[in-house]
């Protein structure tokens, strides 16, 4: 078992999260996943789970064909506006 906090400034777990938030545009599996951790349902870390890492990188690896924007699970402008906030949270983390 690894020992120590492993940070949201970390490269992988940055590159994760962008995956993960661009999967639940089309995942609405991931999405809920997503949505549980932000209202405090579940903990972060259950983000990481074989289950969720899995369906990430898998979508990460298939080519998408063009969907309706009403089947998406985030709009683009949500998912742009979690990676700002992602962003900003780590900026604040980072001068604390």
């Amino acid at each position: 078992m690894l020992e120590g906090a492993i940070h949201r400034d970390n490269p992988v777990i940055r590159r994760y999260m962008n995956l993960l938030f661009e999967q639940g545009r089309h995942d609405k599996a991931v999405s809920s996943a997503f949505y549980r951790v932000t209202n405090l349902l579940a903990p972060p870390s259950s983000l990481l789970a074989p289950r969720w890492a899995l369906r990430v990188l898998r979508g990460a690896l298939v080519a998408r064909r063009p969907t309706a924007a009403e089947d998406f699970a985030l709009s683009a402008e949500a998912v742009q506006d979690l990676r700002a906030r992602h962003v900003a949270q780590v900026d604040l983390e980072q001068g604390a």
